[in-house]
């Protein structure tokens, strides 16, 4: 049975695959290093914050944006999500890890 996610009681999806296709778009939109639009950003907070819970991680601080980027990867390039900090630093992160992490914490 797949795993479901409830980020909010407007934000739920039945599956990883649902949610992955839903902030997929949110990567793959956009142009890279600008901040996506205030809904796009609520959203990914949310995720980024139950990601953080379920992992146990503290960020370096508070996130103030969210934008779509590229990565260097295995000998080549991904375009992936970063998230700015308050104090101007930024760092990438993985919609797929988070939405893993999530899901299980279900």
């Amino acid at each position: 049975m797949p795993k479901s996610l409830t980020l909010s009681h407007d934000l739920e999806f039945s599956s990883i695959t649902d949610a992955k296709k839903h902030f997929d778009l949110f990567r793959t939109g956009g142009d890279l290093q600008k901040d996506v639009p205030k809904e796009q950003f609520e959203q990914l907070k949310l995720l980024y914050d139950a990601y953080c819970k379920a992992t146990d991680y503290t960020p370096k601080g508070e996130v103030v944006a969210f934008f779509p980027t590229i990565e260097n990867r295995n000998g080549g390039h991904t375009r992936c999500l970063a998230a700015r900090f308050s104090d101007g630093t930024s760092q990438t992160f993985s919609l797929d890890k988070a939405l893993r992490a999530v899901a299980s914490g279900d």
